[in-house]
């Protein structure tokens, strides 16, 4: 059976990434050749590296990782009987990548890669353990699990921020109530109220009346009774709100007491305004007449050939 080919990263702003780390981290007795690294970014030798992976594909193992290089003499000396203070991680420089599930932890380090070297996946908490990827002979990524602090975060907001896997909430009409009572989601829906309501715009929407809407528009029914499936509606519209199409998003504290965001979208606003303006007066110039020397000369209609709009042109 033939294995698949790997997949194979092209990011831009490695180069911007490790720049940063260089200049904000360190390490006592450790020296990282920064420059070295950072020049292995190039486009010239990102073709280089993907020709020799090709080569090299039918000698790769399983593991891409090599966190397991060096470890064996390091456990070793370890389970050693001695009195010596023993430090195995003393000669790496380590980068941590910590954050709430699924926000792009494993996939920023096969960017960094350029290949795959962990699993990576849309489901949150598709990493259990500790990973370690070697860059240099002295510097390593560690890939770690996603941090969730159920005490700060309501759990309806867990789910539709998609650190919690929607396929295990049981009872999702919660989240459906924390979000409608955020955003006007019958009127992001596009639903209405049921036909044999007589004042529409006194009616009154509630977490499940708006999944069995949206069940009906949809055609989502159960199988036996043909009534509408609140259920799956309410999974669904979970799921567009992890994936962003439905927006969820919470202004900054003091932004509607406070003068400071108002100039902002006023200085905002003054550089969009110049931007346009620039252009404007780029399109107005002329390609073959830059300085507009003949703009009020009007343009000639051209209808019967070249020298009819000549001879008109004379007269």
């Amino acid at each position: 059976m033939k294995r698949p080919r790997k997949r194979y990263y092209h990011a831009q702003g490695v180069q911007n990434i490790l720049s940063v780390c260089r200049d904000t981290v360190s390490k006592p007795g450790v020296h990282v050749d920064w420059k070295s690294i950072i020049a292995q970014y190039t486009e010239d030798n990102q073709h280089h590296d993907d020709s020799e992976d090709d080569n090299d594909d039918d000698d790769d193992d399983d593991s891409d990782t090599g966190s397991m290089d060096g470890l064996d003499d390091e456990f070793s000396k370890i389970l050693e009987i001695t009195g010596k203070e023993i430090n195995p991680h003393k000669d790496y420089l380590t980068l941590g990548l910590v954050g709430h599930p699924n926000v792009g932890k494993s996939s920023l380090i096969n960017s960094i890669m350029r290949r795959t070297v962990v699993s990576a996946s849309r489901t949150p908490g598709h990493t259990k353990h500790f990973q370690t990827i070697h860059i240099a002979e002295n510097l390593r990524l560690c890939d770690s699990p996603g941090l969730v602090f159920p005490a700060l975060i309501p759990r309806a907001l867990q789910i539709l921020s998609g650190m919690y896997p929607i396929a295990q909430v049981q009872e999702p009409y919660s989240a459906i109530r924390y979000l409608a009572e955020h955003i006007a989601l019958e009127k992001v829906l596009s639903l209405s109220p049921p036909e044999d309501w007589d004042l529409s715009e006194k009616y009154v929407w509630t977490a499940w009346s708006i999944c069995e809407e949206f069940a009906e528009q949809r055609g989502f029914h159960t199988a036996k009774a043909a009534r509408p499936d609140v259920y799956r509606a309410a999974n669904t519209i979970l799921r567009l709100t992890a994936d962003g199409r439905i927006l969820l998003s919470f202004k900054p504290p003091g932004f509607f007491t406070s003068s400071k965001y108002e100039k902002l979208q006023v200085i905002e606003a003054d550089l969009r305004a110049q931007e346009e303006s620039d252009s404007d007066s780029d399109e107005s110039q002329d390609e073959y007449d830059p300085g507009n020397t003949f703009k009020g000369r009007e343009n000639l209609l051209i209808t019967k050939g070249g020298f009819s709009a000549l001879l008109s042109d004379s007269e």
